[in-house]
């Protein structure tokens, strides 16, 4: 230092880390870098008392709460979904 100025490169500054160019939509480049979307809709769902804890209690190793409402949510679907395609039964007497 010199009359109270710092030199401009100071030697004990980190050197500056190089300049990346991250893929963009604008730039045409498709490679994405980090975790893949999950293609989910963020929804809001109240749950009873007591129901958050026994999700939990049930829950596999590194399973989600989260990931469990989904499949449970999923599987329920599909069970309406093939009781919708079945000819409903009629009662005559």
């Amino acid at each position: 230092m010199v009359d109270g100025i710092r030199p401009r490169h100071d030697a004990t500054r980190r050197p500056r880390e190089p300049e990346i160019d991250y893929p963009t939509p604008e730039s045409g480049n498709k490679t994405r870098m980090g975790r893949p979307p999950l293609n989910v809709k963020p929804t809001l769902v109240r749950l009873g008392k007591g129901i958050p804890e026994r999700i939990d209690a049930v829950l596999r190793d590194h399973e989600s709460r989260a990931a469990f409402i989904r499949k449970a949510v999923d599987l329920e679907l599909r069970r309406r979904e093939r009781g919708k395609s079945r000819p409903q039964k009629t009662t005559t007497k």
